[in-house]
């Protein structure tokens, strides 16, 4: 499998030129032979790191379906915005989303140095904290991978076929 991107130390919040960039680079090799793509985006701890990654959905040319697009980025805002808010990161670490798109289906995956996910919903709160419900509910596929150094949640959802 082909990769067409690959960033490292990315802080995509910090400039639009940074995603317009991107935008072109990923646009410039989705018009190749491959229908694949790979995409690994590092974010600061930071509220519009949210913002970024839901954006990097946007770049997947790869993917064209209106109802996968925004199934994508609503988790994608949800598994970030949990690990900005809820896993107890320093202003140094680091979120890491990585997007796998192949013919049939696309994993993302999101992980973070913070202890990982230990309830579905929060005991304390009724009113928020249903973000792997939606999960849930939206992916084909996901889980939980816990780890002392790191630990992600990932989800995978099908491509529907071309007719």
């Amino acid at each position: 499998m082909r990769s067409f991107a690959r960033r490292k130390r990315l802080s995509l919040w910090a400039s639009r030129a940074s995603r317009l960039c991107m935008k072109l680079i990923l646009s410039g090799y989705a018009q190749g032979v491959t229908p694949s793509a790979k995409l690994s985006l590092e974010l600061c701890v930071d509220v519009r790191s949210v913002r970024e990654a839901r954006h990097a959905v946007d770049s997947l040319q790869t993917v064209s379906d209106p109802e996968v697009i925004f199934n994508l980025r609503l988790l994608v805002t949800e598994l970030v915005g949990n690990s900005v808010r809820h896993a107890g990161l320093e202003p140094g670490d680091q979120i890491t989303v990585d997007f796998d798109v192949d013919g049939s289906r696309v994993r993302v995956v999101v992980s973070d140095p913070g202890p990982g996910v230990t309830t579905l919903v929060s005991e304390q709160s009724r009113t928020s904290g249903y973000g792997l419900y939606l999960v849930d509910a939206l992916a084909d596929r996901w889980g939980v991978e816990p780890g002392t150094a790191q630990s992600s949640v990932w989800f995978e959802i099908d491509l529907p076929e071309a007719v």
